[in-house]
């Protein structure tokens, strides 16, 4: 293997291992918590890719946290329609850790941006915010 191909292999990797994680929801509750409500909403909960996976908003001491996500998913078969494509949805999950997690979704992200200024008032936001 020559070394232009090595670093290319290796770049590559570490792309792919930086992506990876960036797309990692971290909390196996959530995640569950998550593909339940996507069924719930129409959706294929156990198919669905998940985007831009981050934390967004803290309650002191730490129970309640906002996070913030994009999901593709795909519409169930309802009745005599046929199924649906892939949907990229735009999602926001306020978990707290004692009574479990309220997740809506959006088919925008001015419409979560709405909804996630009400849920982080009074919260520690982070500096990016939800973007």
């Amino acid at each position: 293997m020559s070394r232009a191909s090595y670093f290319a292999s290796m770049t590559n990797f570490l792309q792919r291992l930086m992506q990876r994680w960036q797309n990692w929801v971290g909390d196996a509750d959530l995640e569950r918590d998550i593909r339940s409500q996507l069924y719930k909403s129409g959706f294929y909960g156990k198919s669905a890719k998940f985007e831009r996976v981050s934390l967004v908003a803290v309650q002191r001491p730490g129970w309640v946290q906002i996070y913030r996500f994009e999901v593709f998913a795909k519409r169930c078969q309802v009745d005599d329609e046929p199924e649906g494509g892939f949907q990229r949805l735009f999602g926001l999950a306020m978990d707290d850790g004692r009574n479990g997690a309220e997740i809506q979704f959006f088919n925008n992200a001015d419409e979560r941006r709405i909804l996630f200024m009400q849920w982080s008032e009074g919260m520690i936001v982070l500096r990016r915010g939800i973007d």
